[in-house]
């Protein structure tokens, strides 16, 4: 729990390179209390300050890991909260799809919802 918190305090020195370590933190955490924050507060920090950091994240949406895919996901948070959400992601455009098993119809319907509704609104 330390980590986490130490990893969040820090998250404005921390760089791509730095995901590996915030990576390893979430498989470790196994719960949406330490998970959460370490995604968006940390990891997406960083794919907002650092957009070398997407390619990383996005291969977290299709990791066998619940967990690492719902860390793709939250961290879109940050920029989502500051006005600038990333759409194109590919957790947002193809769902999570931990261990090949894809994103739970509700959960993809609410998402394809929001698209059409994004799309007619720009």
């Amino acid at each position: 729990m330390a980590a986490v918190e130490d990893a969040r305090i820090a998250s404005r020195q921390l760089r791509a390179g730095d995901l590996a370590t915030v990576e390893a933190l979430i498989r470790q955490a196994r719960t949406w209390a330490l998970m959460d924050s370490l995604a968006s507060d940390v990891a997406g920090a960083i794919a907002l300050r650092d957009p070398s950091s997407w390619p990383r994240i996005d291969a977290w949406a299709g990791d066998g890991d619940f967990w690492v895919c719902r860390a793709a996901l939250l961290a879109l948070l940050p920029g989502i909260r500051a006005g600038q959400p990333d759409l194109g992601r590919g957790v947002v455009q193809g769902g999570i799809r931990p261990g090949g098993q894809g994103m739970p119809s509700s959960r993809g319907s609410h998402i394809a919802r929001h698209r059409r509704r994004t799309r007619r609104t720009q």
